[in-house]
């Protein structure tokens, strides 16, 4: 090997081109393939370990054995592989400003360039171990990767044409050096692991890999950082060992395990996410800098369940998702949901071990999943909207403490379970035919809204009862009721209530308060509110109404106790609830009350109906007027007499001794509604003479002589029955009865007519 004497001038003139440097060295040409070491391998010298002046050229079709560690040390000496150069345990070290070129094939075990060596290289290269500290190393191979990339210093620049293919379990260990693409590929599909060391830094491209496994942080101390470039998702552990990992506004995924030493902290920000998706516990507690305390997103997925635990306060201004597993707040750390922001339940909670969960921003709640217990996201005083959306219509979200609601329950599928707690809702409802609320005699539910609740509460027909219901609605509307429901007290602040086809129950021991004119139980159905009726009591009022105005009931036992219901609508119909509207014509109350009994036991009642002279239609007359009851199929007719005055405007009426439930309605003396035809088939009957003293004639239109005549009075007891079979029996004798009013049914097999008639 020859040695160049003009080494040492140009170190220290440092004016000689590489060009002319190159004029004085060496060339050594592997002659046939051998190893290194051998002087058989070589011609125009041998190749050493330590390469100063010579350059060393690998032909096409020659493979030579590196035996030996060799370093290549200076500007005169470079590396042409055009053939094979291979290895399986020593190492090559381009120093100074030596060169690696070619186009060959280079297995190497062990391949560092130096702060100043180059490498240009475009061959194939199968490196076990690769190491770079060159300030600008621009990579055209195609390059294997089996063990470790070392980036020591400088940048790694994969151009065109190059490619780096990581293999399975391979590492890329970063220290001051960085991996950038200029054109080239990098292909990291297999799980490979990226190590961080040294000062501060920004992560690269190899982060970018689908394969991106395990991935270390160990800096050279706690005020040095890791800042993320992209987006990043660990497939398997992040060993957070020392320093800090700046998220830096994207998206940090880890599937697999975080593990933190020394206090290693991240640091993130409002346009950060993180996403923890992993199949066993966390072991480690996830703690923030100081000052760099928000995320945008975080999901928390442990399929085997467990705590995430925050060390640290964290607030969210996006959603905090608990798909499967708890976010546990320890150390007097605080969570807080920002305006806006959202936590959504599946299979998860939100715990705490010496922390606090801050709501007081307007945040939004929203229930996934199957049947779940309500935790800390429902405390908040902030707590704005809340979407109950579960899988199936019997899954339920059980509330463990009292729940304000300032936003809107939306109901969509599955149920709210008031558990014994109290619900304020202060906004709106919105819910649909599979959302429901579930109480029980614990129960409390305040509407305190500012305007109208906006939709219709439905109970869980299993669980229907609330101990108190109070209705204060911002703008006096109502809240609509859809389906049956228990309460022990209700009270109406401002607005009523308005039930359809469904029951509202008072519980026997309850009261109901704050009706008024405008405030009451509206129905709009054949609904009833039940209530509780003693003996020997006052009357008990049921604040009834239509949308045409309060008609209160009031009802008095004279015996027995128990439930009564009262359904009340407009109109006054022939068949009680069916036929023609009869106060479209006749002079009445345009309002019937309709009583019922919730259990078979017999009944003696008073009854007093009250109503305003808005609601009397045709020429009504309060003066001279009485209360019928639909009975043995027809409205009986009482002796009229003045209406009280309860105050300007507002009339009642009272009757005494019922004893059969059915319809109910206010007429007056010159109504017929009681008594007029209440016919079906084709003509009606007549009778006569009317008034009758004795005998009653009766004439059908067709001729029939068969026929059955009924006669009642005017309380409606059936006082005579008579079967008409011949012309010759067509009449009644009235004589032995009272004089009075009394209502005549003629039943032929094709009509039946009801005919008021008075006896003198």
């Amino acid at each position: 090997m020859k040695k160049n004497s003009t080494i040492k001038s140009l170190c220290l003139a440092g004016a000689l081109t590489f060009v002319s440097a190159v004029s004085y060295a060496s060339t050594i040409t592997a002659t046939v393939s051998g190893n290194w070491s051998s002087a058989a391998t070589w011609g125009g010298g041998t190749a050493g370990a330590s390469i100063t002046t010579d350059n060393i050229i690998i032909p096409a079709g020659i493979t030579v054995n590196m035996d030996v560690d060799v370093q290549f040390n200076s500007v005169l000496s470079s590396l042409n592989v055009m053939g094979t150069l291979g290895t399986t345990s020593n190492s090559l070290t381009i120093n100074a400003l030596s060169t690696l070129s070619g186009s060959g094939t280079m297995n190497l075990y062990y391949l560092e360039l130096a702060a100043t060596g180059g490498m240009t290289f475009s061959g194939l290269a199968n490196i076990h171990r690769f190491v770079t500290s060159a300030t600008s190393l621009s990579l055209g191979a195609q390059m294997n990767l089996m063990d470790t990339l070392c980036l020591k210093a400088g940048s790694l620049s994969l151009s065109t044409g190059a490619n780096l293919t990581l293999s399975t379990n391979s590492n890329i260990k970063v220290d001051g050096g960085s991996l950038i693409i200029g054109g080239g590929l990098f292909t990291a599909s297999n799980a490979y692991n990226v190590m961080y060391v040294g000062s501060s830094k920004t992560a690269g491209i190899e982060l970018g890999g689908a394969g991106a496994y395990n991935v270390m942080i160990q800096l050279s101390s706690s005020t040095q950082s890791l800042t993320l470039g992209s987006n990043l998702m660990v497939n398997g552990t992040m060993s957070h060992n020392m320093g800090t990992l700046v998220l830096n506004g994207k998206t940090l995924t880890i599937k697999g395990n975080y593990s933190s030493m020394n206090s290693s902290m991240l640091s993130s920000s409002t346009t950060s996410n993180l996403i923890i998706q992993t199949a066993t516990p966390v072991s480690s507690t996830l703690l923030f800098n100081a000052g760099a305390r928000s995320l945008n997103n975080m999901e928390i997925n442990i399929t085997s369940g467990g705590n995430v635990s925050l060390g640290t306060d964290l607030a969210f201004t996006g959603e905090l998702k608990l798909t499967k597993g708890n976010l546990n707040i320890i150390n007097s750390s605080m969570v807080t949901m920002n305006a806006g922001s959202q936590v959504t339940v599946d299979n998860g909670s939100i715990l705490t071990s010496g922390g606090t969960f801050n709501g007081s921003a307007s945040y939004n709640v929203n229930y996934i999943g199957s049947s779940k217990i309500g935790s800390l996201e429902l405390t908040g005083p902030g707590l704005n909207d809340v979407k109950v959306q579960l899988n199936a219509a019997t899954d339920s979200v059980k509330i463990n403490t009292n729940v304000t609601v300032k936003g809107t329950l939306m109901l969509n599928k599955g149920s709210l379970n008031l558990n014994g707690k109290k619900l304020y809702l202060q906004g709106t409802l919105s819910s649909s035919t599979t959302g429901y609320f579930q109480g029980n005699s614990t129960s409390d539910l305040y509407i305190n809204t500012t305007a109208g609740l906006m939709d219709t509460i439905n109970f869980d027909a299993n669980m229907s009862r609330l101990s108190s219901l109070t209705v204060n609605t911002g703008n006096s509307s109502n809240i609509i009721i859809g389906s049956n429901l228990t309460v022990t007290n209700i009270l109406l602040t401002t607005g009523g209530i308005t039930i359809t086809n469904n029951d509202l129950t008072l519980d026997a021991a309850g009261s109901f308060t704050g009706n008024s004119i405008n405030k009451y139980v509206q129905i709009n159905g054949t609904g009833s509110l039940v209530m509780n009726v003693n003996s020997p009591s006052a009357y008990v009022m049921y604040p009834v109404g239509t949308t045409l105005g309060i008609a209160p009931a009031y009802i008095q036992r004279n015996s027995g106790s128990g439930m009564l219901g009262v359904n009340t609508h407009n109109g006054i119909y022939q068949q009680g609830t069916t036929g023609i509207n009869n106060a479209t014509t006749q002079s009445v109350v345009n309002r019937t009350w309709d009583i019922k009994a919730m259990t078979t036991a017999s009944v003696d009642l008073n009854i007093k109906f009250e109503w305003t002279t808005a609601m009397e239609v045709n020429a009504f007359d309060h003066n001279n007027a009485y209360i019928s009851h639909y009975t043995n199929s027809m409205w009986d007719v009482q002796t009229a007499t003045t209406s009280s005055l309860v105050s300007a405007g507002t009339y009642q009426m009272s009757r005494t001794n019922i004893t059969s439930l059915s319809p109910f309605a206010v007429v007056d003396n010159k109504s017929s509604v009681g008594i007029e035809e209440n016919q079906t088939g084709s003509a009606s009957a007549s009778v006569y003479p009317n008034p009758a003293t004795g005998m009653l004639n009766i004439a059908l239109p067709n001729g029939s002589n068969t026929f059955t005549v009924y006669v009642y009075d005017s309380v409606g007891n059936l006082v005579i029955t008579k079967n008409v079979t011949d012309e010759n029996s067509k009449h009644v004798d009235l004589s032995p009865l009272s004089n009075g009013v009394y209502l005549v049914k003629i039943s032929s097999e094709n009509s039946q007519s009801v005919k008021r008639i008075v006896k003198q």
